[in-house]
């Protein structure tokens, strides 16, 4: 299903938004790497569905956003700055939850204002967990309501949300895919490229209840 609010999709500039950075350098969230052939391969029917009203260059592999913390930031200055004071609390709050490795759901395409993805879905409730550890341990700037999803691409002109629709409906209703996750990222990307690859910084990695979580500076 596309969105219902709009006409026409937004579109995107390949071009450096400086007056959005404001000279930092890089911008995190917290996601999940979707390493998985099978997503891979829907990404592209859905890329190639939409040929050529995607912008041309997007890198960024195959994700689904957990939690946007913001610009990475030794002292917090802006309200989208993000410390290693914030970053360390959240990963102590998601340590306290316990969280066992979990399933995802890999569904069919659909479409934002601004981008072609996948759906996905989240049965036992472990990504809204962990969004509540990550909000109450640290101040979020970020107010978008969340729908998870993986982003197969952004677009380049401002098209008829109705084309988007007839285009993606063969793909709408496709079997799920399912994706174990035993590993959170706190991935970064420079915040001068738009669809700049991800750069795993820091994991989190989910245990059964009889071992201890562990972190990794990568």
């Amino acid at each position: 299903m596309t969105d219902p609010t709009q006409a026409f999709t937004l579109p995107s500039e390949a071009r450096d938004f400086s007056e959005w950075h404001r000279g930092r350098p890089r911008f995190s969230v917290w996601a999940i790497a979707v390493d998985h052939v099978e997503v891979e391969q829907r990404l592209e029917h859905v890329r190639a569905a939409l040929e050529p009203l995607l912008l041309p260059g997007y890198a960024r592999q195959a994700h689904v956003t957990v939690h946007i913390c913001g610009f990475v930031a030794d002292e917090w200055r802006q309200p989208d700055d993000f410390t290693p004071h914030q970053l360390q609390r959240q990963v102590e709050a998601m340590q306290a939850l316990r969280l066992e490795p979990f399933r995802l759901r890999i569904a069919g395409a659909f479409s934002f204002s601004s981008a072609a993805c996948l759906a996905v879905h989240d049965d036992c409730g472990s990504l809204a967990r962990l969004r509540d550890a990550c909000r109450s341990s640290a101040p979020s700037f970020d107010a978008t309501p969340f729908v998870p999803h993986v982003t197969a691409g952004l677009y380049a002109g401002a098209w008829p949300m109705a084309e988007i629709e007839r285009r993606l409906q063969p793909l709408a209703s496709l079997p799920a895919i399912d994706l174990e996750v035993g590993v959170l990222d706190w991935m970064s990307f420079d915040s001068r490229h738009i669809g700049e690859t991800l750069r795993t910084d820091r994991q989190l990695t989910l245990a059964p209840r009889t071992a201890a979580h562990e972190t990794r500076t990568i």
